[in-house]
């Protein structure tokens, strides 16, 4: 019994002669020609694992017979007539234009988003699923730690190491949750639209205001608000603002003085642990006083001049903690594309992986992540 395996492209294949196969088109959309044959010529029955079982009627002249797995179209008569097998069988889970929430089977499920923003559950099996447009999320029950994530053109494959979640591609998905854990599939095409000087910028300011790693839902989101027009000023005001809604966990409030904001941000930015010296602390809080700068254009002041430390014997130290920082943060948000699910997580755990960071090591750090790199390929 010959079998043909596709790849996860749109793959096409023509039925030259009789016999019997088992052809797996695995993801993209996959066609099978039958040539001059009619649709009438055939019987179509869909299998308990979700294949579609197709074989000639009674008395052909050269029987014909095959197990399809992630087929979507048939064609027939000279490419008149379009059998969408999506369509015709309940193996091919279907949303709708509007927002929907889809769960598959235990079996190998084909599920289509469709328009809308859609959240997909394949559950157990070998599942392919199609976000088709909007914004769509693939979920899953397990931690983020079960799972390898690797991508091939256009397809995502997510394998689970244990349990019974198997391995699915997914099409048109921007996003993956886990139960601890989310995976921005967007991200990486989000950044390279960007400036680079513009993501460390914005990735400066998660520091500087909330002394953590950017998730990389946040940080996609920031940056296209640059893009649409926000400066980097504008931005980090945003992030003085949203820091007092949280003054237990950032520090900020709005009736501290100029004198402890400044402070503050020296630890924040420049591990300065005793705030700042005499000079420093004059100048900034004139800039505040004065009116030149707001409290979030002092902290991009301030991370700009962070940089210029960068070899002093003295303070150079202060350049290299901000730099290695921005490295674990990039690791996190965008090599690995994550973030938490619950927004509290977030916070402290991304303020943990930030507060081990040091001057000349970033590793202790990246291992508080807990995900491991050759686990996640999102390029």
């Amino acid at each position: 019994m010959p079998t043909v395996i596709g790849t996860n492209g749109n793959d096409s294949w023509s039925v030259g002669e009789g016999g019997t196969y088992v052809v797996d088109g695995l993801g993209g959309i996959d066609t099978l020609n039958f040539g001059t044959s009619l649709r009438n010529e055939y019987t179509f029955k869909q299998l308990a694992d979700g294949a579609i079982q197709v074989d000639s009627v009674s008395g052909a002249s050269s029987p014909f017979h095959a197990t399809l797995y992630n087929m979507e179209k048939l064609v027939f008569n000279n490419n008149r007539d379009t059998f969408d097998l999506t369509l015709a069988f309940p193996g091919g889970i279907n949303g709708t234009s509007g927002n929907d929430t889809l769960n598959g089977t235990a079996n190998n499920d084909k599920i289509n988003g469709l328009a809308g923003n859609d959240t997909i559950t394949g559950g157990a099996g070998n599942d392919t699923i199609d976000g088709g447009t909007g914004t769509d999320i693939a979920a899953y029950a397990s931690k983020l730690s079960n799972y390898t994530i690797t991508k091939s053109g256009a397809t995502y494959t997510i394998k689970a190491k244990t349990g019974t979640d198997g391995t699915d591609t997914t099409t048109n998905v921007e996003s993956l949750k886990f139960s601890d854990m989310t995976v921005n599939l967007d991200v990486h095409t989000v950044v390279a639209s960007a400036p680079s000087a513009n993501v460390q910028s914005i990735i400066e300011l998660y520091v500087a205001f909330f002394r953590r790693v950017p998730d990389a839902d946040g940080l996609v989101y920031w940056i296209e608000q640059m893009k649409a027009g926000q400066t980097i000023n504008q931005i980090a005001d945003n992030f003085y603002n949203a820091g007092l809604l949280f003054p237990t966990l950032t520090g900020f409030d709005a009736k501290m003085s100029n004198a402890d904001f400044v402070n503050l941000i020296y630890k924040n930015v420049l591990g300065r642990t005793d705030g700042a010296d005499a000079g420093g602390l004059a100048y900034w809080t004139d800039q505040l006083a004065t009116g030149k700068a707001t409290k979030g254009k002092l902290v991009t002041d301030i991370l700009f001049a962070a940089h210029s430390f960068k070899g002093d014997a003295t303070f150079g130290w202060v350049a290299d903690l901000l730099d290695n920082r921005i490295a674990v943060a990039k690791t996190f948000s965008i090599d690995l594309g994550l973030g938490y699910v619950l927004p509290d997580d977030s916070i402290l755990h991304g303020m943990e992986i930030t507060a081990a960071v040091t001057p000349t090591n970033t590793s202790t750090a990246i291992s508080l992540i807990g995900i491991s790199a050759a686990d996640i390929i999102l390029v």
